[in-house]
Order: C-alpha cells, then structure tokens, then sequence
C-alpha cells in the first residue's frame, strides 16, 4: 500500500482528500500543521507529499526547501495545494523543486490522475498500486 503524507491545516481539504485517497487504496498520514509533518516524513517514509502552502508552523514552501535538502527525500514526488495562484506564491527555486502544484478548490480525481503520473514517473508505482 503507498503512503501519502497530507500537511493540510484547512479542515474540509484535509478530510475531503484522506477519505478519497484512502478509498483509492492509499495509506493516508494527515498532519496539520508543518513541523509534525516534517516529523511525520521521517518516521513514515511516504511515497509522496502534498503539502498545503499556508500552514501553521512551516508554510509548504518552506517545507519543500527544508525536504530537498535531505537525501531521503530528494526523489519523493511532492505537490503544492494553495488557494493562491502559483504566480504569487511561488519562487523559481521552489518551483524546480516541487513535482505539481495544485489549485484550491480541487477535483479529486484530477488529484488521483497527478499521484499516479507522479509515481510512475519515480518509478514507485508497482502491482500494489490502488485500482481505479
């Protein structure tokens, strides 16, 4: 079963997306704010993150820059959520270091399509991967 670490402080994405990944067969860490993400990571290895980017603690950009600097997590998918438009939030160095970055509100299935791509392209996905 694939793990997902979810850092997302806002209630209603948070919940929306654990309970459709987790009935899509994924093993779901929900974090809500930075830091116990940031822990979260290193006790579970996931095999990606989505990261909201305003958050309590750690934003998810600051997030992403401390995660690339360690060897553990440099070839995890990891995905930006945000209200905000990539152009005001987002910084050419952070950008290069992220794998997606998905506007609020959200389809879950566009969501879905995104984690599949991005653990076929990382070479993660294998015949445990959650059935459509």
């Amino acid at each position: 079963m694939k793990k997902i670490l979810l850092a997302e402080d806002n209630e209603y994405s948070g919940s929306l997306l654990t309970h459709f990944l987790t009935k899509k067969g994924f093993k779901v860490i929900h974090r809500k704010d930075g830091a116990s993400a940031i822990f979260a990571a290193k006790e579970e290895q996931p095999d990606l993150i989505l990261l909201n980017v305003l958050m309590p603690g750690y934003s998810g950009i600051d997030m992403v820059r401390i995660m690339r600097k360690e060897e553990a997590f440099r070839d995890i998918p990891i995905f930006l959520l945000s209200f905000l438009s990539k152009e005001s939030s987002m910084t050419p160095d952070v950008e290069r270091l992220i794998d997606s970055y998905i506007m609020k509100p959200f389809d879950p299935y566009d969501v879905l399509d995104q984690i599949e791509e991005a653990l076929k392209k990382r070479g993660t996905g294998d015949s445990s991967a959650p059935e459509m």
